[in-house]
């Protein structure tokens, strides 16, 4: 976990310091998340073996899916999270897409282009 932790700290390093994402650790257990005010990314295991974005808004079709995330993820924030990607192996994307979960899957899309 502390491996885990430290990539996505590398990663966030300009949204940490100006206080829009906290890096969570589940104490106790093999949980992180990354929580924002709009999203959370919540990641299980290291490696890596399942993972979901949450969002605060409802959202229950692709469309308002791709609307929101385009929304609330900015820039900097999909690219931070495409960098601790590819520090994982693709362990964000492989886990986001199992997921089964909509909103998750159109992330790894987005996580996966911008590379």
């Amino acid at each position: 976990m502390q491996m885990l932790a430290a990539i996505l700290e590398e990663h966030f390093a300009h949204q940490l310091a100006n206080g829009s994402i906290d890096i969570v650790v589940e104490h106790g257990s093999d949980s992180i998340e990354v929580q924002s005010d709009e999203w959370t990314l919540s990641l299980e295991g290291s490696p890596i073996r399942s993972a979901f974005i949450a969002l605060d808004s409802v959202t229950d079709t692709e469309a308002q899916h791709r609307a929101e995330l385009s929304t609330t993820l900015n820039a900097r924030d999909v690219s931070a999270i495409s960098d601790a990607n590819r520090a994982l192996d693709n362990g964000i994307v492989r886990a986001l897409i199992e997921s089964g979960d909509g909103a998750s899957q159109i992330l790894a899309e987005m996580i996966t282009a911008n590379t």
